[in-house]
């Protein structure tokens, strides 16, 4: 296991292995789990407590400066902050391959939307012939509450 010095800070250390310590006491910060990545509290030279991600830390002590890059996980396990693990990737690659995917369909483009006026027809037709909504469902590939809100009316179509 390898130890260099932080960039941003000298008083601490980041190791090859995914680790940070404080130089003087050699004690390992505990990371706890932050809204992107395992992150640690340290204090800065002069004075107030910050907060880090691991993998930044690492990636400035073993891969250099970012220089308008991002650091990413190329196994994409935001808890495995080891050397061989990190990479820098331009912006336009991050939001390309390893950034959150787009928000799921909503409304009618939604895959369990039945927006077609004649299955709603048909639905409701069946439910007065007296055909139980489980079997209506099932029938239609829908749930037992959806066949309930169409037959009540409570479902409006798109199309």
């Amino acid at each position: 296991m390898r130890w260099r010095s932080c960039r941003d800070n000298p008083k601490y250390e980041a190791s090859d292995s995914g680790l940070v310590r404080h130089v003087a006491t050699r004690n390992i910060l505990k990371p706890y789990r932050g809204k992107y990545c395992r992150t640690v509290s340290w204090r800065l030279p002069r004075g107030p407590v910050v907060n880090v991600g691991v993998s930044v830390l690492v990636a400035k002590a073993f891969l250099g400066p970012a220089r308008r890059r991002v650091v990413v996980h190329t196994n994409h396990d935001t808890s495995d902050n080891r050397l061989a693990n990190l990479a820098y990737v331009t912006w336009a690659e991050f939001y390309r391959t390893y950034s959150i995917p787009p928000v799921p369909p909503r409304g009618a483009a939604h895959p369990n939307n039945i927006h077609d006026w004649r299955t709603v027809c048909a639905i409701r037709k069946a439910s007065r012939r007296g055909a139980t909504q489980t079997d209506i469902g099932t029938r239609f590939g829908i749930s037992q509450s959806w066949v309930s809100q169409i037959v009540r009316g409570r479902f409006r179509t798109t199309a």
